[in-house]
């Protein structure tokens, strides 16, 4: 198991993770913002129905957020 490590000052966290469902072809992605204290700042879901592959989901993933941490304009993210 991989546990949260805090960021160091003034940094923010910013995490993700997606689970890609292959036969109905579609992604759960899933993102959070913690700061130095863990505690939460932000966080968002998303599934996306039509999604190609395995790679593609983890792409959109990332994407997912970076998209949370631009919504909240966070310049110290880690």
């Amino acid at each position: 198991m991989i546990r949260w490590k805090a960021p160091q000052e003034p940094a923010m966290q910013v995490n993700v993770d997606a689970t890609y469902v292959s036969a109905d072809r579609r992604d759960i992605t899933g993102a959070i913002i913690r700061d130095r204290e863990g505690y939460v700042l932000g966080a968002s879901r998303r599934i996306c129905p039509s999604t190609p592959s395995t790679f593609a989901a983890e792409a959109t993933t990332v994407l997912h957020g970076l998209c949370l941490a631009g919504i909240r304009s966070e310049s110290n993210l880690f």
